[in-house]
């Protein structure tokens, strides 16, 4: 409670300040900075919190996504919903903050939209706190996995539990999901089996897998669907899929996540990399390939 109290305390007497514009074409700052996003979590700049519905038109608003994404909220952004929109679901989300930064934030400030880094310079200055404080170790010695050494043993634990887990899966799906939903962990909850059956998967990784949409079972489709239309689920999902468009554009190649359906014998459910699986799709409508890590049941 201490930092949300903070944020909030510092944010309800911002309104009247000069905010950061960021360009029109998006991605345009040069030279950015490389930030530690612990150190933004800490210092009280930002809030990562597990992923919460924010269309005030659905049935679901303001309820948590069970899907392991995340939310990134700015003191900028909680500035803004104080002013304008006391009922926004920003002001909810902040209540609930995970406190060690995941591991797919890692490099959030030279991968986010501009309009994102530009609030994070924002906030910083509006706390007081020097750029330089905020920017990574230099020691060739630290890693990504020392870091959650130091923070905590569950990354540890499961890590020796599946030694043979590709790693690229390993981080986007075992550890987030263990992160994001530590009740998986318990074995009085009702989702503990399924968390001990995602153990038991076996993985094959194949590097150039022909993608077309009748390969994917029928609850993928209906997910994609709207979104090829362009439909939004949640505050920066636009930007999401943007960011996702830029980097497949600059030859980027990041696996996508899969697994055999267990209901329609042959076809795939998509599992993690919903965004660059969407703009594949919009920009090969027929099909393509890509490398594609598949679950086998």
């Amino acid at each position: 409670m201490k930092l949300i109290n903070t944020l909030y305390e510092t944010a309800v007497d911002l309104h009247t300040e000069t905010t950061y514009r960021y360009r029109e074409g998006r991605n345009t700052v040069p030279d950015r900075l490389d930030f530690d996003t612990q150190k933004l979590i800490d210092c009280g700049a930002i809030v990562i919190c597990k992923g919460m519905n924010g269309d005030p038109e659905s049935p679901d608003y303001k309820k948590h996504l069970n899907d392991g994404s995340t939310n990134l909220i700015t003191l900028y952004n909680i500035k803004h919903a104080i002013k304008n929109n006391p009922d926004s679901w920003i002001l909810e989300a902040i209540k609930h903050p995970i406190t060690i930064a995941p591991i797919g934030w890692k490099d959030m400030s030279l991968e986010t939209y501009d309009g994102k880094y530009n609030q994070i310079l924002w906030s910083l200055k509006k706390l007081g706190i020097p750029y330089k404080e905020m920017l990574k170790h230099n020691s060739l010695n630290e890693t990504v996995l020392d870091l959650h050494e130091l923070r905590g043993g569950l990354y540890r634990e499961l890590r020796k539990e599946l030694p043979d887990v590709p790693e690229w899966v390993f981080n986007d799906l075992y550890y987030t999901t263990a992160r994001f939903n530590p009740e998986m962990m318990d074995p009085n909850h009702p989702n503990y089996q399924y968390f001990q059956d995602l153990k038991k998967m076996k993985w094959k990784f194949f590097p150039n897998l022909h993608i077309t949409m009748d390969k994917l079972d029928s609850e993928s489709r209906h997910n994609i669907g709207p979104r090829i239309k362009g439909a939004t689920l949640f505050d920066g999902d636009k930007e999401r899929h943007e960011k996702q468009l830029e980097l497949l554009k600059s030859g980027s190649r990041k696996p996508l996540i899969m697994a055999t359906s267990r209901s329609e014998k042959g076809k795939l459910e998509m599992w993690e990399g919903w965004h660059r699986l969407i703009q594949l799709f919009i920009m090969n409508p027929d099909g393509f390939d890509y490398p594609v890590y598949v679950g086998i049941r």
